[in-house]
């Protein structure tokens, strides 16, 4: 405006330069908008109630990442103990041990010890019986099979899920390790090409 009004710069120009200004202005207008709308989404997805966007998103420290330092040995740990899958199936085995110690339980024949006094015609008499439910041997058996059955097949279950959680975490842990790698790699590239451009 000081060139134009000293009759440096042309009208044409100041024109320019502000319509350019308003398009500028207008781009960081819809660039805040598509973040305030991105913000929610991020919210939403997350399941928070309060959709305050006055937060601020950070680049992660992927390189320094506590978990990329872990072993494979520790991550495995943690996922046997924590995944929803192997816990269920954890439960389900107690629960089929407890099924077998009741059927157990039942097997065991119930023995009932009775007695007492009678008199008849001037005579007292005692009387005491034992009562043993029969069959004496074999009781139960089938209801344990089956209990016995079912303990196998949930810890057979649980031994694949397991097996299949510790593969799954050693991929994931060898992908980040090769991600890792190859992220040093661009940073030190990147870093290389930004110190010949300046000698340059």
């Amino acid at each position: 405006t000081i060139r134009f009004r000293e009759g440096v710069a042309p009208e044409w120009e100041v024109i320019r330069v502000r319509l350019e200004e308003q398009t500028q202005l207008n781009q960081l207008l819809i660039s805040e908008q598509e973040l305030t709308r991105a913000k929610l989404e991020l919210l939403q997805a997350m399941g928070e109630k309060d959709f305050k966007t006055d937060f601020r998103l950070i680049e992660p420290a992927l390189l320094n990442s506590p978990l990329v330092g872990q072993s494979v040995e520790v991550l495995q740990r943690e996922a046997e103990e924590q995944r929803v899958e192997l816990v269920l199936l954890r439960s389900q085995v107690e629960t089929s041990r407890a099924s077998l110690r009741l059927e157990q339980a039942r097997a065991k024949p119930d023995v009932e010890l009775s007695a007492g006094l009678k008199r008849t015609i001037g005579f007292n008499t005692f009387i005491a019986y034992l009562t043993i439910e029969l069959p004496f041997f074999d009781r139960n058996r089938g209801e344990i099979g089956r209990a016995a059955a079912e303990i196998s097949s949930v810890e057979q279950e649980l031994l694949a899920q397991v097996n299949f959680v510790r593969a799954e975490v050693e991929a994931g842990h060898r992908a980040v390790r090769q991600l890792e790698s190859r992220l040093r790699e661009m940073k030190q590239e990147f870093i290389s090409r930004a110190d010949l451009s300046r000698d340059i």
